[in-house]
């Protein structure tokens, strides 16, 4: 007999989730997920040549060649925002079923165009790197909606008939592309208005927002987990949103530490990665705690889910316990857990106890060696498996006690179905 659906789970099922997904569909939304995670291969590039750099002992042996190292930090790190253009204009008209190149190189012009402003032989570079992140946004989108809009209306030229096509697209861009870059020179060139430096002042306030104890609590915490809770894998609804703060962050920490400067800020894409263990919700001591359960079905639960747990995927938990719209685990996954987890790791790295990340390291490693690789701080282990093992399985177990009480009386009594059937 199929259970039946409480209050709670019908209106999340049928209200939150909805919306959650409706957003994290949406085109910019998918434009700017795509972008970052398009980019983040060349970070880590930037990232290693770092770590050759700055790494104690191993920067004893590489001192005699920092000036080369330097070169792929600068070519990575400090042109990230050129990559972002192009890959936001590429994805978005891609969307549109544009020509995708066409959008690419259009986008990054466009950028370009303000990024790069000053009249004479030099130009300021700062926006090109991490500075211009959020420039390299509005810029790109600007781009394509545009060129979107002048090929709607027809304004552009027609190529002659037999004209190849490489050809064609040339006649078709140019008008469009006039039409874009026109505004962008009169506004940052000749009238001398400093649009990068404008959009960076309000995106580094949003940034310092974003990176309080509330903004991380908010942000990396509470709708993270309710995100999942619904059944929406975050990063559909969250990654747009809250990376472009993760990745300013790292690399706005990685420019203060080579100036030797000090780093300001504490929520970094390491910082967000190696805080937990077992993803969303630290859920790791869960798969423990099934292994080790008076109840068969937990006990395989825990034997498939344990290993993939440890290294950041915790599907097999979400969906096998379920943690997913499951009543039981509303308090414990959506508030305590975050909440606990995500203050220890954002006061102890404040205080000074945890050094800030600076390296850009995210990926399928158990937490604390995740956040060790981007602080290179070795107190980023212990503090790791604080936050990302004691006090989730401190957290969890209570509750854990209740949900497995009941699934036991559940297995308990299919068995004396079984028997009378």
């Amino acid at each position: 007999m199929e259970k039946k659906q409480s209050w709670f789970e019908r209106f999340m099922e049928n209200r939150v989730a909805p919306a959650a997904a409706k957003f994290g569909s949406l085109r910019h939304v998918v434009a700017i997920r795509e972008s970052f995670l398009g980019i983040i291969s060349f970070i880590v590039i930037g990232a290693f040549f770092m770590v050759l750099r700055d790494v104690p002992g191993i920067s004893n042996l590489t001192a005699p060649y920092a000036a080369f190292l330097s070169v792929g930090v600068n070519l990575t790190y400090g042109l990230i925002s050129v990559y972002l253009a192009f890959a936001l204009s590429y994805n978005l008209g891609k969307s549109y079923e544009l020509n995708p190149l066409t959008c690419g190189l259009i986008g990054t012009m466009a950028f370009l165009f303000v990024a790069l402003p000053r009249v004479g032989d030099t130009a300021p570079l700062q926006f090109l790197g991490v500075a211009g992140m959020f420039l390299a946004i509005i810029t790109s989108f600007y781009a394509v909606e545009l060129y979107r809009w002048t090929l709607s209306r027809g304004i552009h030229l027609k190529a002659p008939q037999g004209v190849p096509p490489a050809v064609a697209g040339f006649f078709v861009t140019l008008i469009p592309q006039v039409i874009i870059l026109l505004p962008l020179w009169l506004v940052s060139t000749v009238a001398g208005v400093n649009v990068g430096a404008a959009l960076f002042t309000l995106f580094q306030k949003a940034a310092v927002l974003v990176d309080s104890l509330w903004g991380a609590l908010v942000m990396d915490g509470i709708l993270n987990s309710w995100v999942w809770f619904v059944g929406i894998h975050p990063f559909s609804a969250l990654v747009p949103v809250y990376f472009p703060f993760l990745t300013n962050n790292t690399l706005a920490n990685a420019a203060a530490y080579a100036a030797g400067k000090t780093m300001p800020f504490v929520q970094t894409l390491a910082w967000w990665a190696g805080n937990k263990t077992g993803g969303t919700g630290s859920t790791f001591p869960l798969a423990i705690f099934c292994l080790f359960s008076r109840s068969k079905r937990l006990r395989m639960l825990g034997r498939v889910s344990l290993i993939p747990a440890l290294f950041h995927i915790n599907e097999p938990l979400l969906f096998g316990l379920p943690l997913i719209l499951n009543p039981i685990w509303l308090i414990p996954f959506c508030f305590i857990e975050p909440i606990l987890r995500i203050g220890t790791a954002y006061l102890v790295t404040q205080l000074g106890l945890v050094a800030p990340a600076r390296v850009l390291f995210m990926g399928f490693l158990p937490g604390p060696l995740i956040w060790y690789l981007g602080t290179l701080d070795w107190r980023a282990i212990p503090w790791g498996f604080v936050t990302g093992w004691i006090l989730p399985a401190l957290v969890y177990y209570p509750f854990w006690r209740i949900y497995e009480r009941q699934v036991l009386k559940e297995e308990a009594q299919s068995g004396q179905l079984e028997q009378t059937i």
